[in-house]
């Protein structure tokens, strides 16, 4: 299970880098095109990889300690 929490971040992290990549643009000046689908993609892949893990380890921490 790990190592599907670990591929998600990984590409997450990826996703990121190409969003940072994205926004930057071709001429170097970095700006945030709010009104593009592409950027929402991007971010909406980047809360997914880094939200599904984070929530799930949330969750089993939670479980573990109530069973004690």
């Amino acid at each position: 299970m790990y190592l599907i929490y670990f591929t998600l971040v990984v590409i997450g992290l990826i996703t990121f880098w190409v969003w940072l990549m994205y926004c930057a643009g071709v001429h170097g000046t970095f700006r945030v095109r709010w009104g593009e689908w592409e950027n929402w993609l991007l971010i909406s892949v980047i809360l997914f990889c880094f939200g599904l893990p984070l929530r799930n380890v949330v969750l089993i921490l939670r479980i573990k300690k109530n069973n004690e």
